[in-house]
C-alpha cells in the first residue's frame, strides 16, 4: 500500500524497454510515467515532481544522454535519480558517481535487482533528507543564535562562526576563517584558553568558563563559555558558544558596592537591622539587633514574636498600633519609640523606623528597618525635663516673692501718701510699681513664653490710670494690634504709658469739657517696628517742653525709657496734644 503512492518517471527510449518495465514496477505497486527523451524527462519533472527517476543512460545517439538530463534535474530538485544502463564499465560507474550516489542498475539483470535498487534508493532518500533536514535545523540555529557559537579546531583555528560572533567581538567571517585565535589576540587572558582544551581534553565538555576577549576595536568584554568537542570529518573539533555578561558584571558589581555602602554605613550608625516577612511572620536580626539588649548572635529567634516579647508592658498597645497604622495605611511613615528589655531584665528605649515592600500587586509583603538605642539621649532629655521642672518652680518662687515685695512697696507708699503733703507724686509712684507688678503676673500666666500679651497688658494700665483719676468722665479709645512682647521689651513700653496717660489726665484736662483720650499701639511685621501713640483733646504741650533738654520729670522719664528701647520720641504741641514713640520690634 505504501508503493502506490510513490511516483516513479521512467526515462527509456527503447519503447518495448519502457513498457516491460513499467509493467514489472506497476506490478509492484508503483504509479509510473513514461518520457522517452532528456528533454521531455526534464519538462515532465519540472511539470509534476516524481518520487524518483529511472533514468536510462543512452538516450539515442547525438541527443542529449541521461547523465546530463539528471544534473539538470537535480539542479531544481531533490529526488533520488537511479540509473539504467548496459554498460558495466568503470567509466560508466564513474560517470554516476559524479552526478548522484543513489546507483545504478545493469538492464537484464532482473526483476528482484531492479526492485531492491529502486527499494535501497527511496531508503537512501529519506536518510538523505532526514540528514539534511538536521543539517539545516542546526546550519539555522547555529547561525541565528544570539549567542556567539563557533567552531575551531583544538589548535584553535577557526572553521566556522554565526552572527552572534561578529556581534559579541566585531570580528566577521573574513578576519577569522582559516586563522588561529593567537593570530587575532582574542583571548585577553589566553591562560584561559589553556584551561578549556585542557578541561576538553580531560572530560570532553566545558560548561561556564568564564573570561575576558579582546574585540575587534580592542575594547575587552566579560562572557562565559560552554564548549564540547565534536568531529568533522573524523577530526576533533571545538563546538562553543560564547554569552556576554559584561552587562550583567557591571550591574553585580554595583550591587556589590551597594551592599558593601549598605554594610558599612549599618555599622557605622550602630543601628539593629531587621527584616520582618509578614506573610510568613519570619524575620532577620542582624548582630546588632541582639546585641544592643545583650544578646549573642543568633540568641533571639528570628520572629516577629521575639519583638513584642521583649517590648515593655507599658508599651506594647502603643507600638502594635503605630505598626498596624503604618500596614494599613493609615500612618505615611513608620517611627516608633519604645522600651525593650535587655538580657539582664532591664530596660533600654529604642527608636524604631522602617518601610514596607510591597507585592506587584500592591500587597505588603516585607517590613524592614531599624532600631536604635536612644537610651541616652532619652535620659538626657529625662533629666532636662526634672532641670526645667525644678528651674520652673524656682522661678515661680523668686516671681512670687518680687511681687509680694512689690505690693510691699505698694503698701508702703500708700501708707505714706496718708501722712505726706505730696500724695500726688506718691500716686505716680504708686501706679508705676503696679505696672511693673502687672508685667510678673501676665508673665507667670501667659502661654507665650517669655512674652506678654500688650493688648491685655496695657488695657490694664489704662483703666488704673482711668480710674486714679481726680476728673471724670474722660472718654477712653484703645487701639493696640494683638501682639506679644517680650518682658524687657513690655516692661518700658508700659512705664511710658502710663507716664504720658497721667499726664494727660492731670496736666490736660484741666478746663476740657469732653475730656478724651486716645492709644495706639501698632505693630509692623514687614518692617518690623512698633508705633506707640497717646493723644488727647486737653491743653496743649507747653513750648517750654524740650525732648533734647526735658525739664519735667515726666517727659525725662518717657525719654530715658525709648531710649533703653532703641525708640524715636516725637511730639505734637496741639491742637491735639500727641506723644509718638517708634521703637525696633523682633518677635
Amino acid at each position: 500500500m505504501e508503493r502506490e503512492s510513490r511516483e516513479i518517471l521512467l526515462v527509456e527510449d527503447e519503447s518495448l524497454i519502457a513498457i516491460g518495465t513499467a509493467s514489472v514496477l506497476r506490478d509492484n505497486g508503483y504509479a509510473v510515467r513514461i518520457e522517452h527523451s532528456a528533454d521531455d524527462a526534464i519538462k515532465a519533472v519540472n511539470e509534476r515532481v516524481p518520487d524518483l527517476v529511472l533514468m536510462d543512460i543512452d538516450l539515442g545517439r547525438g541527443k542529449m544522454d541521461g547523465t546530463v538530463a539528471a544534473k539538470k534535474i537535480l539542479e531544481s530538485h531533490t529526488i533520488p535519480v537511479v540509473f539504467l544502463t548496459n554498460h558495466s564499465e568503470q567509466s560508466t560507474v564513474d560517470r554516476v558517481k559524479g552526478i548522484t550516489r543513489y546507483g545504478y542498475v545493469l538492464k537484464n539483470t532482473g526483476d528482484f535487482v531492479l526492485l531492491e535498487s529502486i527499494s535501497m534508493a527511496f531508503e537512501l532518500h529519506a536518510v538523505l533528507q532526514h540528514t539534511r533536514e538536521s543539517e539545516e535545523k542546526y546550519r539555522a540555529a547555529f547561525m541565528t543564535s544570539p549567542d556567539a557559537v563557533n567552531i575551531n579546531r583544538l589548535d584553535g583555528l577557526y572553521v566556522d562562526i554565526n552572527e552572534g560572533f561578529t556581534a559579541l567581538t566585531g570580528f566577521t567571517r573574513e578576519d577569522v576563517i582559516g586563522k588561529l585565535s593567537s593570530e587575532i589576540g582574542i583571548w585577553a587572558i589566553p591562560e584561559d584558553r589553556e584551561r578549556l582544551v585542557e578541561g576538553l581534553k580531560r572530560d570532553g565538555s566545558v560548561e561556564n568558563l568564564e573570561s575576558q576577549f579582546r574585540r575587534k576595536d580592542g575594547s575587552l568584554t566579560t562572557a562565559v563559555m560552554s564548549a564540547r568537542i565534536i568531529s568533522i570529518n573524523q577530526q576533533p573539533h571545538i563546538l562553543s558558544i560564547t554569552r556576554d555578561i559584561s552587562e550583567r558584571k557591571r550591574l553585580e558589581d554595583q550591587l556589590r558596592q551597594s551592599e558593601e555602602r549598605f554594610r558599612i554605613a549599618v555599622e557605622g550608625s550602630r543601628a539593629g537591622l531587621w527584616d520582618w516577612h509578614l506573610v510568613t511572620g519570619e524575620a532577620y536580626f542582624n548582630d546588632r539587633f541582639g546585641s544592643m539588649l545583650g544578646y549573642e548572635p543568633g540568641e533571639l529567634p528570628a520572629t516577629a514574636a521575639a519583638w513584642r516579647n521583649l517590648l515593655h508592658p507599658d508599651d506594647v498597645e502603643a507600638a502594635n498600633r503605630r505598626v498596624a497604622d503604618y500596614l494599613e495605611g493609615r500612618s505615611k511613615t513608620y517611627e516608633s519609640t519604645f522600651r525593650m528589655r535587655t538580657k539582664s531584665g532591664e530596660y533600654r528605649w529604642i527608636i524604631g523606623r522602617g518601610k514596607v515592600v510591597l507585592d506587584n500587586d500592591g500587597n505588603p509583603q516585607r517590613f524592614v528597618g531599624f532600631n536604635t538605642d536612644v537610651t541616652d539621649q532619652k535620659e538626657r532629655e529625662l533629666n532636662a525635663h526634672r532641670e526645667l521642672e525644678a528651674k520652673s518652680v524656682l522661678l515661680e518662687e523668686v516671681n512670687h516673692r518680687v511681687k509680694n515685695n512689690l505690693a510691699l512697696i505698694t503698701s508702703l507708699i500708700e501708707l505714706k501718701r496718708t501722712t505726706s503733703q505730696n500724695d500726688e507724686k506718691l500716686a505716680d509712684l504708686s501706679r508705676q510699681v503696679a505696672a511693673v507688678s502687672m508685667v510678673h503676673d501676665s508673665l507667670t500666666s501667659s502661654r507665650h513664653s517669655g512674652s506678654i500679651d500688650i493688648r491685655e497688658y496695657c488695657g490694664s494700665l489704662l483703666r488704673s490710670v482711668i480710674d486714679g483719676a481726680s476728673r471724670n468722665g474722660i472718654e477712653t479709645t484703645v487701639d493696640i494690634d494683638n501682639l506679644h512682647l517680650p518682658g524687657e521689651l513690655a516692661i518700658p513700653v508700659g512705664l511710658i504709658l502710663n507716664e504720658a496717660a497721667t499726664n494727660a489726665v492731670k496736666h490736660g484736662f484741666r478746663s476740657e469739657p469732653n475730656p478724651r483720650l486716645y492709644v495706639r499701639l501698632a505693630g509692623d511685621t514687614e518692617d518690623k517696628e512698633c508705633r506707640l501713640v497717646i493723644r488727647n483733646n486737653g491743653s496743649e504741650i507747653p513750648s517750654s517742653v524740650d525732648l533734647s533738654s526735658p525739664a519735667t520729670m515726666g517727659m525725662k522719664i518717657i525719654t530715658v525709657l525709648a531710649g533703653q528701647i532703641d525708640g524715636i520720641v516725637s511730639i505734637e504741641r496741639g491742637p491735639e496734644p500727641t506723644i509718638s514713640i517708634t521703637f525696633p520690634w523682633f518677635e
